[in-house]
């Protein structure tokens, strides 16, 4: 399995201009096969691509991946819409200036990544045929993430991503406590893609770990919301990072997913490309 940094990989990083802010992207494998899905990678807060390489690499054996930062993560610049549809307008610039145009491109979003990723298919929904939601939290303000996240922040953060966990997740980022309610069950309602969702057990997480952040009741709430919204077999030895704890384990949840779609799986499926300006 590849791990390391990008700059380890058969990977290559691209600098972009989108509509909305330079971008910092990456391409894993380097250069498209043939035969093989393009893939949409969103990160989860705090994702750089430095961050995040290592974790995505098993997913290749899937798609040809594009991996993005998060606005005002890494050499990725900011965007002055902090909010879900803000960062999700950058992608959408994205696949509008360099993704090849079809109906065979996923969005694969993790945690955070996946709430954007509900709100690309809306401002694209010509152009993505397919999203992966890997464990999001459709209730932002949980006390246990907030703890995570201003934890997270206090180590490494900046002002920017204290802007993040205030007007996008609601928590404070110095004490983590929330200041609003917020609920995004609905936004998996009325898609016109398919959508599976992956989440993780979290029975055995280690302590240091987060759990799974989608409860019973999110399910439920999901089901009720979008009936037709795939869901897979909660993957085991795993709480939040699916990719992190057991990335094996994930990978297989979604071909196994992948396999019983209603429409065929990789037939005909375009080279993946990237066309670069």
């Amino acid at each position: 399995m590849l791990s390391g940094s990008v700059h380890e990989m058969d990977a290559a990083v691209h600098y972009l201009a989108s509509r909305q802010t330079a971008l910092r992207v990456c391409r894993l494998p380097a250069s498209g096969r043939f035969g093989k899905p393009l893939a949409l990678f969103l990160c989860d807060c705090f994702g750089d691509l430095d961050h995040d390489g290592g974790r995505v690499a098993s997913l290749t054996s899937l798609f040809d991946l594009i991996l993005c930062e998060l606005p005002g993560h890494g050499e990725t610049g900011r965007v002055a819409d902090v909010s879900l549809q803000g960062f999700a307008q950058t992608y959408a610039s994205l696949i509008d200036c360099h993704v090849p145009d079809g109906r065979d491109l996923t969005v694969i979003g993790d945690s955070l990544g996946g709430l954007i990723g509900l709100w690309l298919v809306r401002l694209r929904p010509g152009r993505v045929a397919r999203l992966v939601l890997l464990d999001p939290p459709f209730r932002l303000t949980p006390r246990r993430l907030g703890m995570h996240l201003s934890d997270a922040w206090r180590r490494t953060g900046n002002a920017y991503q204290g802007r993040i966990l205030a007007e996008i997740y609601g928590i404070d980022p110095g004490s983590g406590q929330p200041f609003r309610q917020t609920r995004l069950h609905d936004l998996v309602a009325d898609l016109t893609q398919d959508c599976i969702l992956i989440a993780g057990s979290g029975d055995r997480a280690p302590d240091s770990r987060l759990p799974s952040l989608v409860s019973g009741d999110d399910l439920a709430r999901l089901r009720a919301a979008n009936p037709s919204l795939r869901i897979a077999p909660r993957v085991g030895d795993a709480g939040h990072g699916l990719l992190q704890e057991n990335a094996a384990a994930c990978v297989a949840a979604l071909a196994s997913m992948l396999q019983a779609e209603p429409f065929p799986w990789g037939a005909g499926a375009k080279a993946a490309a990237l066309q670069l300006a």
